[in-house]
């Protein structure tokens, strides 16, 4: 799964974030991560991405 232009805490800019499994596989600047043809992709359009407690 891709979010991308998610909005990180205490972050200036936005970012791409990938995840498999659940588990953050990578986190980099908006724009720097290709999508594949059978990836979810969901722009999150800035909005804020925090943590599970």
């Amino acid at each position: 799964m891709l979010l991308k232009n998610a909005k990180l805490y205490k972050e200036e800019g936005l970012r791409d974030i990938t995840l498999q499994s659940g588990q953050i596989q990578s986190i980099k600047p908006a724009g720097n991560i290709s999508e594949t043809a059978d990836e979810t992709v969901i722009d999150l359009e800035g909005k804020l991405v925090l943590p599970l407690m």
